[in-house]
């Protein structure tokens, strides 16, 4: 579906700045934040029109600078539309699939790369007791691949951790040593015993790093300035410990390849528990252009996080919100103004003599008076207001200034 063009669009209220020119609305907004760099954009609300009329400028905005695009999708369906993206000249791809590896914790050593696997532990939620069994499982793995193969590297692959998925692999491995005379049988049941300690840990490690083989196992491809890579991560809401690990890995990747050359995209259904975003976008480097695209961004955290969050992104769009609680906070962080409100009373004489036609006709017969209140601090933007925008209807603001636009 072709998306409607963003010149069609009418200023309602502009708070500040200049006169918009023959500029378009979206290119006005980049101007307004041309003084920092990169220009984040934040779009929330329900309001498809504004969603893919903002998406597809953005993409087009990229494709201009050369950037490729790394997509986040925590989203209930895509929400932009692959054939637009093919048109400005995209080719979209499935990150889960294609290959790339963004952590290179594969080969696990525990001399090499202990940091790595300790960071990777605590996104897995491995309580320190679990992170010492899991050290005791890979100094178990290690003395049978020295022992079977001469492995002195300290190197496992994950078909090496696939070895020593079951007690009786490991016990046909321990009976192959005991016959060759390399251990006894009290080392045996020793063995057999620390075994049994650790193997659960282990398990719980294999599961995680077999969902997430495609991130950790492929190569280092470079993005190219065409492409488009889409990690859905919204398929993983029943494990949230594997979509808060994939957060990880993207932002580990993102930290070590630091460049102008590629952006980066949110998705956000809006509802539901979502700490992982939330993680993301508090820690993404401050060098990197990310844009966010949310259903609702005012239930991604607490109200006390909230600023957090909307001061990673220096140009925020409020569209219509189905929540009346989030009508209220687009209200809010919209501000307040001063408003002397005006009162008119009339005061008729109703005497007889008062009220002769030509003291009527006149109006001679009655007072008119005019009263000014002091100002008072008023919201900007009423709650009721923002849940009844129309579609295409929203606030664009940009540090402290406000304007109402409908496009």
């Amino acid at each position: 579906m072709e998306l409607p063009s963003q010149k069609g669009f009418t200023l309602l209220e502009h708070n500040g700045g200049d006169s918009l020119n023959d500029l378009t609305f979206l290119d006005y907004l980049y101007q307004m934040g041309q003084c920092e760099s990169p220009v984040r954009f934040l779009v929330t609300g329900n309001d498809s029109l504004i969603r893919n009329v903002f998406l597809k400028r953005i993409l087009e905005q990229s494709r201009d600078k050369g950037h490729s695009i790394i997509v986040i999708d925590d989203s209930d369906e895509m929400m932009f539309d692959v054939g637009i993206a093919n048109r400005i000249g995209y080719k979209v791809k499935n990150g889960m699939a294609e290959g790339r590896c963004l952590y290179k914790l594969i080969p696990i050593n525990m001399k090499k790369n202990m940091l790595q696997l300790r960071e990777t532990l605590k996104v897995l939620d491995f309580s320190e007791e679990k992170k010492s069994k899991l050290n005791a499982y890979f100094e178990l793995v290690n003395y049978f691949e020295s022992v079977f193969y001469g492995n002195s590297t300290g190197d496992i692959y994950l078909d090496t951790i696939a070895e020593y998925g079951s007690s009786i692999q490991v016990d046909m491995k321990l009976y192959s040593l005991m016959k060759q005379g390399l251990i006894d049988g009290t080392q045996r049941e020793y063995f057999q015993a620390r075994y049994a300690e650790v193997s659960a840990v282990g398990a719980d490690f294999e599961h995680a790093l077999l969902l997430l083989e495609p991130l950790i196992t492929g190569q280092d491809i470079p993005f190219q300035n065409d492409e488009i890579i889409v990690y859905s991560i919204s398929q993983f809401d029943g494990d949230p410990t594997v979509k808060n690990l994939i957060i990880s890995l993207l932002l580990h990747y993102i930290r070590e390849h630091r460049c102008d050359n590629y952006s980066v995209i949110v998705l956000d259904k809006g509802h539901g528990e979502r700490s992982s975003l939330y993680e993301f976008v508090n820690r993404f480097p401050s060098n990197i252009e990310v844009h966010m695209f949310s259903e609702d961004i005012f239930t991604l955290c607490s109200e006390a996080d909230r600023g957090k969050v909307l001061n990673r992104f220096s140009m925020r769009i409020y569209g219509c919100h189905a929540s009346e609680a989030s009508c209220g906070a687009v209200s809010i962080e919209c501000g307040e103004m001063d408003v002397a409100k005006t009162s008119y009373a009339v005061t008729y004489d109703r005497r007889w003599k008062a009220n002769r036609p030509i003291d009527v006709l006149t109006g001679s017969n009655k007072s008119e008076v005019y009263t000014t209140a002091p100002p008072v601090r008023e919201p900007r933007y009423r709650k009721e207001m923002v849940a009844e925008f129309y579609p295409g209807t929203g606030i664009a603001q940009y540090k402290g200034q406000t304007m109402l636009f409908s496009l």
